[in-house]
């Protein structure tokens, strides 16, 4: 596709003087401070709306911003004819390429692969008595270019009724195909049903739909947290800023949930006054609402963020765990030990004590430490679905490849909900744009 869209481009082009395309999803990052950058970002293209993901800017002038893609290919575009450029994560700097997801695939990975899509299939063609896992399965041959199962999500969102019209939405967002999901996101904000509205106003985030914004702000300042949660965090994703004091006030919320929205908006959308906001919070907050400025901090870069995390958050019993997961992901020495400390001490299997166990392996795994593969093989094989389909979504979080020979015994699960699971994180593996969009969908 991006070949094709590059060839539009160039039949349009004609000789003009282009104003910077809007950059978003990264604060106030400008689109020369991208350039030369190892930021990821996609480029929508005017007229197509096509996307092209996961590029690197390496050179921008008055008429032309110059890419690299993730195969190594250098491209240009005209900056008359893009829409859009997204920054993919909350940062810049966020995400780099990674060496692991250019490689050649070994012989066993290959099978392992192929025999996922195999599976899908299988489930595809038995599951007509279960339109959710039809769907899910669907999604995987779609995104391996079967037209077939294309077409059966798109019908779904054009003739059925308005939850199964938008879960197929959300299933088309994960193929890559946005603009077919867009209708029915007006339709949904207006139901009554507030779970509709609350998957219609999640649709809308994904999918980058900038016309619902004005309905997502009173969706954001409900007190029902079904509804405010997901309008709030899809503004961020929109990057709208007047949801800021909105979010302001989520990080200081009791409920959990409404918290973590919190900090996902306010890191999402980052910028100066945000980061100045935090600072002011930080002197005057104790307790959790402290830890979740900490957090923003810690996700924006300041270095005040990532200090008091190691001196002070990691220190609090009950903020040990999740403190240590964070510094490890940046690559704290202190905080990858940790982990490995704990994973290494007796436990209470309890589901939360499991998930965090996978969540540490996963990082662990992310930081290169291939022993603790191990720890998410063992609770592959429990017998608890949730767990395990937990665990096959951190396996493709971590994009690492080496994981993908121990999806292989659940990809012949009997249960298809484990099955699918297992045959996601395989294709998530090898495609880095299929998986981006399932981080996206993901807790």
């Amino acid at each position: 596709m991006r070949a094709a869209c590059v060839t539009a481009i160039w039949a349009w082009c004609v000789i003009a003087v282009a104003d910077d395309p809007a950059v978003v999803g990264g604060g106030k990052v400008k689109l020369q401070d991208l350039a030369g950058s190892s930021t990821l970002v996609t480029i929508v293209i005017k007229n197509l709306n096509a996307e092209d993901a996961n590029l690197q800017i390496v050179e921008v002038n008055k008429d032309f911003v110059s890419v690299v893609t993730a195969e190594g290919e250098r491209n240009a575009y005209r900056l008359s004819d893009i829409k859009e450029i997204r920054v993919q994560g909350a940062l810049v700097e966020a995400k780099e390429f990674k060496l692991d997801e250019n490689r050649a695939l070994g012989p066993e990975e290959q099978k392992v692969v192929a025999r996922a899509l195999e599976r899908a299939r299988q489930i595809f063609d038995a599951s007509n008595d279960n339109q959710m896992v039809k769907m899910d399965a669907a999604v995987l041959l779609a995104v391996n270019a079967d037209t077939a199962a294309l077409d059966y999500l798109r019908q779904l969102v054009v003739s059925n009724d308005l939850p199964t019209a938008l879960e197929a939405g959300l299933r088309l967002y994960l193929v890559g195909d946005a603009q077919t999901a867009a209708p029915v996101v007006s339709q949904g904000l207006v139901s009554g049903n507030r779970r509709t509205r609350g998957t219609a106003a999640l649709l809308s985030g994904l999918i980058g739909d900038h016309s619902v914004e004005g309905a997502l702000l009173n969706m954001a300042q409900d007190r029902a947290t079904e509804l405010s949660v997901p309008a709030a965090r899809a503004l961020a994703r929109l990057g709208n800023r007047d949801v800021i004091p909105i979010l302001l006030s989520m990080i200081s919320d009791l409920d959990d949930v409404r918290s973590e929205a919190g900090v996902f908006g306010l890191s999402r959308l980052g910028g100066d006054d945000i980061l100045e906001q935090m600072r002011v919070k930080l002197d005057k907050e104790t307790g959790l609402t402290r830890y979740n400025v900490v957090r923003v901090l810690n996700a924006l870069g300041d270095p005040t963020g990532k200090s008091l995390l190691r001196a002070e958050m990691l220190e609090i019993p009950s903020l040990t765990k999740e403190a240590a997961l964070l510094l490890a992901r940046g690559g704290d020495p202190g905080a990858i030990q940790r982990l490995r400390d704990h994973l290494a001490t007796r436990f209470n299997p309890t589901d939360a004590n499991l998930i965090y166990r996978a969540r540490a392996a996963a990082t662990l795994i992310e930081n290169e430490d291939r022993a603790a593969i191990a720890i998410l093989m063992e609770l592959l094989h429990l017998d608890n679905p949730p767990i395990v389909k937990r665990v096959c979504q951190l396996s493709a979080a971590t994009g690492k490849r080496s994981l993908l020979t121990i999806t292989s015994p659940m990809i012949e699960s009997l249960n298809p909900e484990i099955a699918l699971a297992a045959c996601s994180a395989a294709v998530a593996l090898v495609k880095p744009d299929y998986r981006q969009r399932l981080l996206e969908t993901l807790p």
